[in-house]
């Protein structure tokens, strides 16, 4: 049994998952792997024998907003503390399912994909993001000279430090 630091262990959780494309397949082979129990739902009217009542999540990963969004909204009703999240290429339907959504996240998946696409196109590895009001950049490089940090990169401050082959 593996222990993810709550008292839900990977194994307890019972996942359903609607989408037939790329994207639904992926992400079924992921939560497989990370040992989470994966019911495959074809449409709205299954949520009940998927086990929406005690199932942990319910992923809206379908190419189809109406779709997404009909199964987003049942599952949410059927069962209001399961994390819903749903596709949703609609800028609309998108920003009108956040407003209250619940635990869960209503995503775009072009917008998250293109800054992947883009930094794989450039061979682009910085990563910047904001936590409590500062800016971060993360990169992986290797130490150009001898040298300490400070002298080597001024004023950066490393948040960590990996030494080794391979590291």
């Amino acid at each position: 049994m593996h222990d993810n630091g709550s008292s839900t262990t990977r194994l307890d959780l019972h996942i359903i998952v609607s989408g037939d494309d790329a994207l639904a397949t992926t992400i079924v082979a992921e939560l497989n792997r990370s040992g989470a129990t994966i019911v495959k739902l074809g449409d709205a009217a299954e949520l009940a024998d998927a086990g929406i009542a005690h199932a942990t999540a319910v992923v809206c990963a379908g190419d189809d907003d109406a779709a997404n969004l009909e199964i987003a909204l049942l599952a949410r009703r059927a069962n209001p503390s399961v994390r819903v999240v749903a596709r949703l290429a609609n800028d609309v339907l998108r920003t009108a399912m956040t407003a209250d959504n619940g635990p869960g996240a209503i995503l775009d998946v072009a917008e998250l994909a293109a800054p992947s696409v883009v930094e794989a196109c450039l061979a682009h590895t910085v990563h910047s993001f904001e936590a409590a009001g500062l800016n971060f950049a993360i990169w992986g490089t290797e130490a150009p000279r001898d040298g300490t940090l400070r002298q080597i990169y001024g004023d950066l401050a490393p948040v960590a430090v990996i030494h080794g082959e391979k590291s």
